[in-house]
């Protein structure tokens, strides 16, 4: 395998596979997504970029002691490899913001590491919002980002878009000289090292426009992540409370009496229905673990007052629910007595 000439085996040589890598960059920058299969190129691209990385790693093509003076012709266009890698990042379409904020990192990532190739090589070039002194385009730390007024932002913004421009007028006049004489090596570097100062321009404009989606992004992630969280605890909370309504406790029918008497009288009147004294009740309600109070013992107290005591020594909401029930058999007993004493006179 030739230094710089194939990424495999056969036809897929590392200039094949770069180039229809740049003409899915070039269609992005151009503003064509209204394409189906664009997002779908986007993705290949990122694919072949990758495969490109690695092949370029592998045949050692840049060397970190290089000026741009040293690298041949046919290797510089390689040098975008990692800035075409953050375009491609930063234009994948998605409507997740948490896959939106790990797409613009990434894309951070390969522009960052682009910017700092580039200026070891020996690029000049502006830095304006990106702080490059003291190391900051080093490998372990990332650039920080330089505060200016919105005058001073403005100013830039019209520089960059000034130079862009002038820059692509000079693509434009260099691609015309080089089909004129396409052997002239020095019209071909030229034309690589002005694509180079453009995308140069155009990722140092990115970044900042990165730095101002970010907060945002990670923003509407952090409320989607709280809604998810939220529902599904109400989610479980329903699912809880539909079990719980799904399968409610059986509450059978039965009377209350004041004493044996009663409950046998009312016995014989209602066959199919169980019936019970205060005390058998209230053992059966609470079982063995009924309280028993020295006011509950004494003598003379009347069912209903030892219930109440009983009830004074009972959690608050037992006592609610004892209390509703009691409400409804005592009026149903005061029913029941005045039909026995009707009894006696029709006859």
């Amino acid at each position: 395998m030739n230094k710089g000439e194939k990424i495999g085996d056969g036809d897929n040589s590392l200039h094949e596979s770069f180039s229809k890598a740049e003409e899915v960059i070039s269609d992005i920058e151009s503003g064509q997504f209204s394409s189906n299969d664009m997002q779908g190129r986007i993705k290949d691209a990122i694919g072949t970029l990758e495969d490109l990385t690695r092949a370029v790693s592998t045949l050692c093509l840049f060397s970190s002691n290089e000026q741009v003076e040293d690298i041949p012709t046919s290797s510089l266009p390689y040098l975008l490899i990692p800035c075409y890698l953050g375009v491609a990042q930063h234009n994948i379409a998605t409507t997740d913001p948490i896959q939106r904020r790990d797409q613009l990192r990434l894309a951070k990532v390969y522009y960052i590491d682009f910017i700092r190739r580039i200026r070891n090589y020996g690029f000049d070039f502006e830095s304006y919002a990106l702080s490059l002194d003291s190391g900051d385009l080093s490998d372990t730390p990332q650039p920080s980002i330089k505060k200016f007024s919105g005058e001073e932002l403005r100013e830039q913004k019209i520089a960059r878009f000034r130079r862009q421009k002038e820059l692509k007028q000079a693509m434009q006049a260099l691609k015309q000289q080089k089909q004129l004489n396409n052997s002239d090596d020095s019209i071909v570097r030229e034309l690589h090292l002005t694509l180079i100062k453009y995308w140069i321009e155009k990722i140092l404009e990115e970044l900042g426009s990165i730095e101002d989606e970010l907060p945002l992004v990670e923003m509407m992630g952090k409320r989607q992540l709280e809604m998810k969280n939220g529902s599904e605890l109400i989610n479980n909370r329903a699912a809880s409370t539909s079990e719980s309504a799904a399968k409610p406790p059986g509450l059978k029918p039965f009377i209350i009496t004041r004493s044996e008497q009663q409950k046998a009288v009312f016995g014989l009147g209602y066959p199919s229905i169980p019936t019970m004294t205060v005390d058998e009740w209230y053992n059966q309600r609470f079982g063995d673990n009924a309280p028993s109070t020295q006011s509950s013992q004494k003598p003379g107290c009347s069912d209903r007052e030892k219930i109440a005591v009983v009830l004074t020594d009972r959690n608050q909401v037992y006592a609610t629910k004892i209390f509703e029930e009691m409400r409804e058999t005592v009026a149903r007993k005061i029913m029941d007595e005045k039909k026995l004493k009707r009894r006696p006179e029709q006859t």
